[in-house]
């Protein structure tokens, strides 16, 4: 237990040591050094060379000063020289402890000195007479002391006056300012150094913290360690460098991949026939896919949209969006929506779900528009066939099943007087059953989509067919069919566009009126040969005629039912056609006619 306790000791110790030396191991020691060291040289020598200049202009100062001296009194003592005759004792009559003076020919020749400086007479001569009379400079002494040196020349006595001035308190100045500027100098650059310490750390810790996370987003995503990023020697801004160049590609590898993963979003987005809509908690939208902006739109795809109060009035849209954002739950409805650019009303189901964060905070809130208006239609059209069929049957089964038991009742008395009539009757209903189930096969086995076998189709020929079927029929009622044959061939399959043409007639011979006249013509257009069966009939009101192709749909269903028909014949026409590739359509005015238009593939 104790080495237990003081292993778990130890592991803690050097938990926390690791914890506090990892700042110091991230810190760019590097950069920090040179950053301090570049900028303690750059101050050093400034401030090197401003005490230097400043010692320079310091001494310049006083020796000038000394200078203008020196000339005031050589200037007051030239006028003594004409008093004194003998110029011999000039130079020990004037000299002392502050000024030595020598006399000088403008040759050289010395005319008496006190002075023990070994230069050149003629040199200070000279230089004396070409600066116009007075010149000075600074020489040592034996000791090394700094004597001032003065000449002035008198022109009128042909002489050159000499001073030597000591100058101990330059030396004592020098010195003085050189321990000031050492001290000074010393003072500043530790200030500076300081100053450069704190500011560089300023400057080259945040440095540290880049390439520590630079390491830690390479470690996270697998990409291994930028080169020289772990050495001790490396130069930080490479390290920083290389990590940014990898940073950049792995960040232009996500971006491409996130722009193609957008991409595809969108194009699955656009291919979903349902209309997507989401929002935000104020209702404003956040995106929708092409689907909804051509259902519920008429501005451009990316235009803008309101808010969903303003886009719907629905209360049922509404309150499932406000379930949503509100209660964090997924909401279906069934809402019925009025399409400005269709002109009618569609069937929807709703269904939105809240949209969430990875805090699971509701965000927005998506919902799918499904479109279910076609699929309520074909509900309703199977239920309407259901009740057509039902309603079909039933009427000859009830006609058979009362003559049958007629038949049964006078069989076993056996009176057989209405023997003939009644199966007449029965022989009619079963006839019209055969003709509804042969109807229904056939609609059936067109809607199965089996294909149709096509070939070349002589159309004269087959109007002749089907007019001669139905000879006994128009003869009867003293109609004429009139002919023309523009298109002398169709593609086809003989015995299913045969049927179109006799369906088309019988519908004619049945509701035209007698001596009324039908006409059939095969014509070329474009693309397509048409098939016109047109009459002079009472014509179809306008209500009636999108619904003329559908099964079992009547006009006037007791007066169509009494003429004969299964209320199927259209609806075969029109599955007909559209297995030969093509369409049909009718255009009639009530009191003008009627003309039926079957347009095949050329």
């Amino acid at each position: 237990m104790l080495a237990i306790a003081l292993k778990r000791k130890s592991n803690f110790t050097e938990g926390l040591i690791q914890k506090r030396l990892s700042p110091l191991r991230s810190f760019p020691w590097v950069l920090f050094r040179r950053l301090v060291g570049g900028q303690l040289i750059v101050v050093l020598v400034i401030l090197v060379a401003a005490g230097f200049s400043a010692r320079v202009v310091f001494r310049d100062w006083f020796v000038q000063q000394a200078s203008y001296q020196v000339a005031q009194t050589l200037l007051s003592l030239q006028h003594n020289l004409d008093t004194k005759e003998n110029l011999s004792l000039w130079c020990s009559t004037y000299s002392g402890s502050a000024l030595t003076f020598s006399l000088l020919r403008p040759s050289g020749d010395v005319v008496c000195s006190t002075m023990s400086l070994g230069t050149n007479p003629s040199t200070d001569v000279s230089r004396t007479i070409n600066r116009g009379g007075f010149a000075s400079t600074l020489a040592k002494d034996e000791a090394g002391m700094p004597v001032l040196l003065g000449s002035l020349s008198v022109p009128k006595k042909q002489l050159v006056i000499r001073a030597a001035m000591p100058m101990p308190q330059l030396r004592e100045a020098l010195t003085f300012f050189d321990r000031s500027f050492a001290g000074t100098l010393g003072f500043l650059g530790l200030i500076f150094a300081i100053f450069s310490a704190w500011l560089s750390r300023r400057l080259v810790f945040p440095l540290g913290r880049l390439i520590v996370k630079a390491r830690a987003v390479f470690q996270k995503e697998g990409l291994g360690s930028p080169s020289g990023l772990n050495e001790e020697n490396s130069d930080e801004w490479l390290d920083l460098e290389d990590a940014l160049e990898k940073i950049q590609k792995d960040l232009k590898q996500k971006t491409d991949t996130i722009a193609i993963e957008r991409e595809e979003l969108a194009t699955l987005m656009s291919a979903i026939s349902d209309a997507i809509l989401a929002v935000d908690l104020n209702g404003n939208p956040l995106f929708f896919n092409s689907r909804f902006a051509l259902l519920f739109k008429e501005r451009d795809l990316h235009e803008k949209l309101p808010r969903l109060g303003e886009m719907f009035r629905s209360p049922e849209i509404l309150n499932a969006f406000h379930s949503a954002l509100t209660e964090g739950r997924q909401v279906d409805t069934g809402v019925k929506i009025y399409l400005e650019q269709a002109g009618n009303q569609r069937d929807f189901i709703l269904s939105v779900a809240p949209l969430r964060k990875e805090s699971a905070q509701i965000y927005g809130a998506v919902g799918i528009f499904h479109d279910v208006t076609e699929l309520k239609r074909a509900e309703q059209i199977r239920i309407d066939f259901v009740a057509n069929v039902s309603h079909e049957l039933r009427t000859p089964l009830t006609s058979i099943k009362g003559y049958t038991e007629t038949l049964a009742a006078d069989l076993k008395t056996g009176s057989i007087e209405n023997l003939d009539s009644a199966l007449q009757v029965i022989s009619r209903n079963v006839q019209r059953l055969m003709a509804l189930i042969g109807d229904l096969l056939d609609l059936s086995s067109l809607e199965s989509g089996s294909e149709v076998s096509k070939g070349p189709i002589d159309t004269e020929e087959l109007t002749s067919r089907a007019v001669h079927h139905l000879e006994a029929r128009y003869r009867s009622k003293g109609q004429v069919i009139e002919t023309s044959y523009s298109a002398k061939s169709v593609i086809g399959e003989s015995q299913r566009i045969e049927q179109v043409l006799i369906n088309l007639l019988e519908n004619a011979i049945k509701y035209v009126q007698n001596d009324g006249k039908i006409r059939i013509s095969w014509e070329t257009s474009d693309k397509w040969i048409l098939l016109r069966v047109s009459d002079n009939g009472p014509g179809i009101p306008h209500e009636h005629q999108p619904r003329l192709f559908e099964r079992f749909y009547r006009i006037d269903k007791a007066r169509s039912r009494e003429m004969g028909g299964t209320g199927l014949g259209l609806a075969i026409v029109k599955h007909i056609v559209q297995a030969h590739g093509g369409s049909v359509y009718v255009m009639s005015e009530p009191g003008k006619g009627t003309e039926f238009i079957c347009q095949f593939p050329a």
